[in-house]
């Protein structure tokens, strides 16, 4: 634990000042919906360019665990610029939504495009058993999800 602790803030740290080091590229949440305690379970995800976040919660006891790793490109998003691309193209798109059963587990995508002051957070992908929603931008909502997952797995 205190390897992960201290990995992140080299990590935070060595691009605190680099200025034009991107900053969150994508986020992934998922929880598990309506379900007995001992199965219950929350994950939030948060990919940089160098590196990714993991928070996941299960069970009663609520136990935590933090994982950082190095960040996993794809074949659709090979590096941080096209991430963020694919963010703003996004951002141009619509939400389609539709509606299903209740209770079930729930999992959320967003790409990051950075403001000047305020980064705008786009929504890419939801899926929860009441509602779904997508972006319209098809090819930036699966190459998104796709990186997010790649770095995001629930293991």
């Amino acid at each position: 634990m205190k390897l992960q602790i201290s990995l992140l803030a080299l990590l935070v740290a060595g691009t605190a000042f680099a200025g034009t080091t991107p900053g969150l590229l994508v986020l992934k949440e998922g929880h598990s919906g309506f379900v007995p305690p001992q199965y219950a379970y929350s994950l939030k995800c948060e990919v940089y360019a160098d590196y990714a976040t993991k928070q996941k919660t299960t069970g009663e006891t609520s136990e935590t665990a933090t994982d950082v790793k190095e960040t996993v490109y794809t074949a659709a998003v090979p590096n941080a610029k096209a991430a963020i691309a694919l963010s703003k193209l996004a951002a141009k798109g619509k939400i389609v939504e539709s509606n299903g059963p209740t209770d079930g587990p729930t999992s959320t995508y967003v790409g990051v495009v950075e403001g000047a002051v305020v980064d705008s957070h786009v929504k890419l992908y939801f899926n929860y058993s009441s509602t779904r929603y997508r972006n319209s931008v098809e090819k930036a909502v699966k190459a998104l999800t796709e990186f997010a997952d790649a770095n995001c797995a629930l293991e």
